[in-house]
């Protein structure tokens, strides 16, 4: 049966260890793992529990670097899931010659341990992306929302419940848009308010709560 010959601790990376079995290196793990299966030198291993080793430490791998990437804004879950998926390519797990299925197997897991975590919550990343968009100078319609967040996987009813929720209202929005762009454009201008509109409309604002503004 094999055995462990060796476990060090790598150099790059203090809280991971290299695992050396019959005197070759197997992989690295991080602490958890070594600790979870009590690995030390003289360990006698079968096949089936090294497999395990293997795809746990490769596995606790990408979630480490999915914490990296949360850390850097929040994510929706379609986000993290599209994240997850491209690091089991990019680290080349044993998924990956499994099939789809093991692919999916994996990015499930780790979705639910962050969701367990309250990691990634859709709704409150809705409510934080809302806040980003409506809080800056030149805030962003609701319509112009709606649409980004259909790409990170949002649904429409979601951010329409949420902005309800914040009590956003799109008419203050248009309001505190105008005010910082009004000065621009001459009113009485034809040429000059279609160039207005154009830009209101472009920014998600409908015709309807435009018209009476620039009458």
């Amino acid at each position: 049966m094999p055995h462990v010959t060796s476990v060090e601790t790598q150099k790059k990376n203090q809280s991971r260890f290299s695992i050396y079995v019959d005197g070759s290196f197997y992989c690295g793990v991080d602490e958890e793992v070594l600790l979870k299966y009590g690995i030390k030198k003289g360990l006698e291993v079968g096949q089936l529990e090294l497999e395990q080793i293997l795809q746990e430490s490769e596995i606790n791998k990408v979630y480490a670097k999915a914490l990296d990437y949360l850390a850097r804004r929040p994510r929706s879950e379609r986000e993290m899931r599209d994240y997850i998926r491209k690091k089991v390519f990019t680290y080349k797990l044993s998924a990956v010659e499994e099939g789809d299925s093991a692919i999916e197997q994996v990015v499930d897991a780790l979705i639910l341990r962050l969701v367990k975590l309250k990691y990634i919550d859709d709704r409150e990343f809705t409510r934080w992306w809302i806040e980003q968009r409506t809080q800056k100078a030149k805030p962003d319609s609701l319509i112009k929302i709606k649409s980004e967040l259909i790409k990170k996987g949002i649904s429409p009813n979601l951010t329409e419940s949420v902005w309800k929720s914040m009590g956003m209202s799109s008419e203050d929005l248009l309001d505190k848009l105008l005010e910082k762009v009004k000065d621009r454009y001459d009113l009485s201008d034809s040429k000059d308010k279609k160039r207005l509109v154009d830009y209101l409309m472009r920014r998600g604002y409908s015709w309807a709560d435009i018209k009476p503004k620039v009458a």
